[in-house]
């Protein structure tokens, strides 16, 4: 996503850290025009939707409890109660502290087929603790940010797994680290050769396994999207969520639209030999208007 905005850094990138979890989109402006990046925040139900798996699986011996929410609306579509409910933000923050003790009593098989689950309980614990702090009414009155605003709000801490290691449920944060959470969507209009010769809009998604909400807003942005680009770890082999995302890709009839690239630290002579070549003939460049980056 950077190396074709210039190489500037809109989508924050790093070794050792998590990055972004919102989608951020970028499209070039005339000289003339000022950078800035649109915001838009997570609603009530968002914030749900990141934590519903982990509420209900947790609530499920509760019926009066479980029924708030499992309601559904006439279309059998789920109807999302709000957090800024007292009555559902306890019974949330029962539920999530049921699955920090599951996890507590059998770390190493917690999460055997790597979905994610850790990551998505640390999410879902800071939506809890911050949802309705008095931080994040201010800060979501902003809807435009200059691009040097917008970097402490989209990536994760530097320490994050250290600090969850040590601390668990109990790690202590500051408002100010974590507004990340709430991010749904981030539009940046940027001054860059690329994007203008290329006439595109590039998106970077969320993980499109790593909760429902991610999986929701990567799916969205793909069924709209003109070309995906997947990119695929350097470090190791083709992954079983590598395998499950393509799996997804092909039976949504979208495997047309996908190009491929490899993440790796290497130079490409030292990876080259593990690559099998492809056979036939394949397009060697794209005129497209919308490219997509499923992490």
């Amino acid at each position: 996503f950077d190396t074709i905005c210039d190489g500037r850094e809109i989508s924050p990138r790093g070794i050792g850290i998590k990055t972004s979890a919102c989608k951020i989109s970028a499209q070039s402006v005339p000289a003339d025009q000022p950078e800035r990046a649109d915001l838009t925040w997570k609603s009530d139900e968002e914030l749900m939707l990141t934590m519903i798996g982990i509420v209900r699986d947790n609530l499920v011996n509760d019926k009066e409890a479980c029924a708030l929410f499992t309601k559904k609306d006439a279309n059998g579509i789920d109807v999302l109660p709000s957090l800024s409910d007292p009555r559902i933000h306890a019974l949330a923050k029962k539920a999530i502290h049921a699955e920090w003790e599951r996890y507590n009593a059998d770390k190493t098989n917690y999460d055997k087929d790597e979905k994610g689950l850790l990551d998505l309980l640390k999410i879902s614990t800071l939506i809890l603790n911050f949802c309705n702090s008095p931080e994040l009414a201010v800060l979501k009155e902003k809807t435009t940010v200059t691009l040097d605003e917008l970097k402490p709000l989209v990536v994760f801490p530097q320490e994050w797994e250290v600090r969850w290691m040590g601390g668990g449920e109990n790690t202590p944060w500051n408002f100010s680290e974590i507004p990340f959470v709430f991010l749904g969507s981030v539009f940046c209009h940027i001054h860059c050769a690329n994007l203008e010769r290329l006439g595109c809009v590039i998106t970077d998604c969320p993980g499109l396994f790593a909760g429902p909400w991610d999986t929701t807003v990567a799916r969205e942005a793909m069924r709209h999207a003109d070309a995906i680009l997947y990119l695929i770890g350097g470090q190791r082999a083709v992954t079983e969520a590598d395998l499950r995302a393509l799996t997804e890709i092909r039976k949504t009839l979208q495997g047309h639209k996908v190009f491929f690239a490899i993440n790796a630290r290497q130079s490409k002579a030292n990876i080259a030999g593990p690559i099998r070549q492809p056979r036939g003939s394949y397009p060697t460049s794209c005129s497209h208007r919308t490219w997509c980056c499923p992490h």
